[in-house]
């Protein structure tokens, strides 16, 4: 019995011992969570700090050390995303250590993740500038290293945008990394003082991972997103404190944060940091449907010591992996693409959610000293939508500049204007172009190229910064923001620079340079007797009639020409409680053109003449009700009680439609506010005015009436009669002007109401390029008012509306009931279910369109307001300040009442006209007639030979560097699917024919670098656009045809030529079409002809795009409905 009992114990013991050497051996073979640390810095472009002390202060330390400690040890990589950075430190560098460092990128032990000047926000930046921003980070990655990134890395703007799915894709983006959404979603909160039901949504149904599909315009346009599970940092883990609940106590692996909370690793506490460590793994890969967990090592501006930071890591990595039996999980360095890769090898790609046509905003933070003031940790970021409107502005009007400056360098070319000499002055225009030798004409040429182009650098790359999500957000420290101002100054200067010479040259004749200027100020002193030229530049390709409207001096009498010698109507108006005066006439141009009218400057007798400027003068208006009107609307203003005058009511007139409306001036009060939070605590009230007066001034041109509340705030309406071709689709608006200052702890707003206008709270907001639906719903039950009010606003780039719901809709309340069963999961991920209207031409609309970003809300049925500026008390911690703008914001609305019919077939356009507004150059007053100007100005000039369709928008023509011939043109669809009837529709347009002549075009990604399978345009440029679509290319800017370019210009693009042939040739043909592709490569092995100069480095690319392709083309299998 005894033998037979130790056998048996035996035997156990030898069962439980193969037992666990079984699941040591599988658990080797399959590993229970492998883990991807991701080493990397997140380095603000401006801050705390200017872009210039960060480079200097940290990021040029933190770039050497990671080089140097990567270059050691090969097992260690790094990911690299801002190149407003990375390239000062590049040209820093000796050819040996960028050589060593290339070596890295090719070994992908260094990678670029994002790769865009900088990081960019995503709510209220402007998607051309986004494009902009992108379009200088990629080609300096692909000049530099040959390749293009694949990786999208969006960790910290505050909030993501649909917009940034639609585009990056677009640029080549395979994978999205995010981070900032709703934290009530990413972290479960039920344990005291903090409960939220419905909170952690994407731990329990594990979408941290997902398809966005972010437009049903475009159904097969996705990008693979993946949220950061907690946060962008080093892994930390927090737990209440007993003592104080509001204040958590929390450890963590940022070993160069606090040592008392991020300890370094040591031999003796290896074994419990180790535990930990793999703790917070496991917990966080509960999160994801497969065994592969991305953990980020990395912080704002991290390894500044490096070596700390690699030491630390290589323990815990040593340690874990050589306890692997005990742990099951495997640590390694990795960059984010090799975690991307292993998901889709291991995971099939339907187990992934589709995610529709959805935001993340507004984005909320949820933290313990809220709670403990509000009884709510919910903290609503909708206050820097609107925070520092004045910058927000001037960045926008400094985008519009920039967009003139790309067009006319690019269609200017490489002329030689060095040789003109100047209309007036033989010495005027020698400051141009200065040389100390004797060079040839072509060498001169390409020094002025040069010259023009580092003009045309400082403003894209001052507009790239400004970009950034604590630049155009306004959420940096105050001497940040005026850093970011200089910057957009010194560009400007540097740009209107560029113009004049390029215009200087466009219009002198005869070898000689026009004496210009971009300086309106010559507008106040123009001598009597002279004529001033006023040259004004469409920039957009459609065909344009607006008031041209110039700062003129107290005493001036003025007439305007035509270049015909036609007398054009124009109209004087001093403005209304102030001393400035107006110059107003209309202006047509042809698209993108410039055309010259001439002002004349009279006195004397020549004050009698029939046209000159009549002058119009504010008068106080003391009547109880005003109306004024054009051909295309009747403004109905009506005295209020507090003795101010607002609109009552506007008649469409060429619709036959009254829109009883309430236009307001209001305030919310602010609840310890800061510049990223709006937080009000109580609905919004009338702002109370100090000394209302109101003044009209009625002209034959412009009519204004103009509501003075105090010093600093007014409000102008303002309506222009013109009449033109078209005039109807572009001049039916009405223009109102804000001037608003306000006090600390408020939030000024204008609203506009119409009471019989059924919207079921819905409204629109835009994401740059297409309208989101706006429903009313309550976050996580958070019932408390100012959550209500901060949940509703929403960011708008250029444009907002309401509209009249179907009558099947509105049911008896006129309200589209809330379903507050709805998952929480689904309040994220809110698709944009349209209610379409029975009728679109009998339903209305009423429209806003902006020329700068704003926050906007629709908080009652039937109403719409945008906010115009605010000032807050509550002190933030990051910028250790309030926000104290005390600067007067001018904020310009242009307003649509009519049908959606009418409006949804204008509206694209019109926002476009409005955000790119003709611009003005002028050449210095002279003695000279008409008739002798015009002899003397080449005064008018077309760069297209008709017009766009009107669906379309000709977005961008970019040269690429001043040495090449090459540019970057961007073509985009402005329609949505179901938007209009006809203008909806595919539209084709043959480029070469309207830009008279461009050939040999090649189509590329969106920032211009290459795709394996686009298509060569050899002969005319034949496109066909769908709704939302972007088309690039690049160009051939002589149209000289590849086969006559230079031989030491290499072609970067023959390999993705050729494979674009032989698809265009089909698959019926595939032997013949060898045959040619091989006679063809043959040819260019004699004669290599280049799109622009980048070596042999696209050929190693090219190569690597191939391999990848198989792969990523398993990845867009159809995934399951989320």
């Amino acid at each position: 019995m005894g033998a037979a009992s130790s056998s048996s114990s035996v035997l156990v013991v030898l069962f439980l011992l193969f037992l666990s050497l079984y699941q040591v051996c599988l658990a080797q073979q399959q590993p229970l969570v492998d883990v991807y640390l991701v080493a990397h810095s997140h380095c603000d472009a401006g801050w705390l700090k200017t872009v210039d002390e960060y480079y200097t202060s940290e990021v040029r330390g933190i770039l050497t050390q990671v080089f140097h400690h990567v270059s050691a040890d090969q097992n260690k990589k790094f990911s690299w995303s801002e190149i407003v950075f990375f390239k000062r430190w590049w040209l820093e560098q000796s050819p040996a250590t960028q050589l060593q460092f290339k070596k890295l990128v090719e070994d992908k032990r260094i990678e670029f993740i994002g790769a865009g000047w900088v990081q960019n926000d995503e709510a209220i930046a402007y998607y051309n500038s986004v494009i902009d921003q992108l379009t200088e980070g990629h080609q300096f990655i692909l000049d530099t290293f040959g390749i293009t990134p694949k990786i999208a890395w969006q960790i910290d703007p505050f909030g993501p945008s649909t917009v940034t799915p639609i585009l990056f894709q677009e640029a080549g983006y395979r994978y999205l990394v995010l981070n900032r959404v709703d934290e009530r979603a990413k972290t479960v909160f039920r344990a005291p003082p903090v409960d939220i039901p419905g909170s952690g949504n994407l731990i329990r149904e594990k979408r941290f991972e997902f398809w966005w599909q972010a437009s049903k315009s475009l159904p097969e346009s996705r990008l693979f997103s993946h949220i950061l599970n907690t946060f962008y940092t080093s892994p930390q883990v927090c737990w209440p404190n007993v003592t104080n609940p509001i204040q958590s106590i929390c450890t963590g692996f940022d070993f160069e944060a606090d040592s008392g909370i991020n300890p370094a690793i040591t031999p003796e506490n290896i074994a419990a940091r180790a535990d930990l460590f793999v703790n917070i793994c496991k917990s966080r890969s509960q999160s994801y449907v497969h065994n592969k967990l991305m953990v980020p090592m990395g912080h704002d501006f991290a390894y500044r010591n490096a070596s700390l930071q690699f030491t630390n890591i290589d323990y815990l990595i040593s340690y874990i992996n050589a306890n692997y039996a005990r742990y099951g999980i495997t640590l390694k360095y990795a960059t984010p693409s090799e975690y991307f890769e292993a998901v889709f090898k291991s995971t099939p790609s339907p187990q992934f959610p589709l995610v529709g046509a959805s935001d993340f905003y507004p984005y909320t933070l949820c933290q313990m000293p809220d709670y403990a003031n509000y009884n709510t940790c919910a903290s609503y970021w909708s206050g820097y939508y609107t925070s520092y409107p004045e910058l927000k502005r001037y960045s926008r009007e400094r985008d519009a500049l920039l967009r003139v400056g790309e067009l006319l360098y690019s269609f200017s070319g490489a002329d030689d204007f060095q040789q003109k000499q100047s209309l007036i002055s033989p010495s005027s225009s020698q400051h141009l172009h200065q040389s100390t030798s004797s060079s040839p004409r072509a060498a001169a040429a390409a020094s002025l190229s040069s010259s023009r182009f580092h003009l045309l650098r400082e403003l894209r790359e001052a507009s790239a910064v400004m970009t950034h999500h604590d630049a155009i957000t306004g959420t940096s420290k105050v001497y940040v923001l005026d850093d970011y101002h200089d910057m957009l100054s010194n560009g400007t200067r540097a740009v209107n620079e560029l113009i004049e010479q390029i215009m200087a040259g466009m219009l002198g004749r005869n070898g000689q340079l026009a004496d210009v200027t971009v300086d309106g100020e010559l507008m106040k002193h123009l001598p009597p007797g002279t004529i001033t030229p006023v040259t004004f530049f469409n920039p957009l390709a459609w065909p344009r009639t607006e008031m041209a409207k110039m700062n003129i001096s107290d005493k001036q009498d003025l007439m305007v020409y035509d270049a015909l010698g036609s007398v054009v109507p124009s109209q004087i108006m001093a403005e209304a409680a102030g001393t400035e005066r107006h110059l107003f006439f209309p202006v047509t141009l042809p698209p993108l053109a410039y055309g010259t009218y001439f002002v004349a400057s009279i006195g004397g007798e020549e004050t009698m003449l029939e046209g000159r400027a009549s002058v119009v003068h504010a008068d106080k208006l003391r009547a109880d009700s005003f109306t004024m009107d054009n051909p295309y609307y009747r403004v109905d203003f009506q005295q209020m009680p507090s003795g101010i005058m607002q609109i009552a009511g506007i008649q469409n007139k060429f619709e036959g439609r009254y829109y009883p409306v309430r236009q307001e001036l209001l305030e919310y009060p602010g609840a310890m506010d800061t510049m990223y939070r709006f937080r009000p605590n109580a609905t919004a009230s009338l702002y109370a005015p100090l000394s209302p007066e109101v003044y009209v001034a009625f002209g034959p041109l412009v009519q204004e009436l103009t509501v003075v509340y105090s010093s600093s705030v007014r409000v102008v309406t303002r309506l222009y009669n013109l009449t033109a071709p078209t005039a109807l689709d572009q001049l039916a608006y009405v223009e109102v002007d804000y001037h608003a200052a306000v006090a600390p702890q408020r939030e000024m707003i204008a609203r506009y109401s119409v009471p019989d206008l059924p919207t079921g709270g819905l409204s629109y907001t835009d994401n740059g390029i297409e309208m989101m639906q706006r429903r009313p719903q309550i976050h996580y039950n958070d019932t408390y008012l100012w959550s209500v009010i901060a949940g509703k606003y929403f960011p708008i780039t250029h444009t907002a509306f309401i509209r009249e719901i179907q009558r099947a809709a509105r049911g008896d309340d006129h309200h589209v009931k809330e379903e507050e069963e709805e998952e929480n999961d689904d309040e994220m991920y809110d698709g944009q279910e349209h209610i379409q209207a029975e009728d679109p031409s009998t339903l209305r609309q009423v429209t806003v369109l902006t020329r700068q970003p704003m926050g906007g809300s629709s908080q009652y049925d039937g109403s719409i307001e945008v906010m115009l500026q605010r000032r807050a008390s509550g002190f933030h911690w990051s910028i250790n300040g309030t926000l104290n703008d005390t600067s007067t914001a001018h904020v310009t609305l242009r307003l649509m009442f009519a049908t959606q019919k009418f409006t949804e077939h204008v509206r694209p356009q019109m926002a476009l006209l409005f955000n790119n507004p003709m611009f003005n150059i002028y050449t210095r007053p002279r003695n000279f007639t008409v008739a002798q100007w015009v002899s003397l100005l080449n005064h008018t000039r077309g760069f297209a030979s008709s017009s766009f369709p009107s669906n379309l928008h000709f977005l961008s023509l970019k040269r690429l560097s001043d040495t090449s011939r090459y540019a970057i043109l961007r073509v985009q669809h402005l329609f949505e699917v179901g938007q209009d009837p006809i203008y909806s529709l595919p539209t084709s347009v043959n480029m070469s024919r309207i830009l008279q002549g461009f050939k040999n075009s090649y189509e590329t990604s969106l920032t211009g670098t290459p795709l394996v399978n686009g298509t060569l345009f050899p002969g005319d440029l034949i496109l066909t656009l769908h709704p939302l679509h972007i088309n690039t290319y690049i160009v051939d800017l002589t149209s000289k045809g590849l086969e006559k370019a230079d031989d030491n210009n290499r072609n970067k693009y023959d390999d993705a030529t050729m494979i674009g042939i032989a698809i265009a040739c089909g698959v019926m043909f595939v032997c013949l079409v060898i045959l040619v592709v091989l006679v063809y490569r043959d040819r260019l092995t004699a004669s290599r002809n280049p799109l622009r100069d980048r070596g042999d480095a696209m050929k190693m690319m090219m190569d690597q795009e191939s391999e990848d392709s198989d792969m990523y083309d398993s990845l867009t299998s159809t995934p399951t409905e989320g």
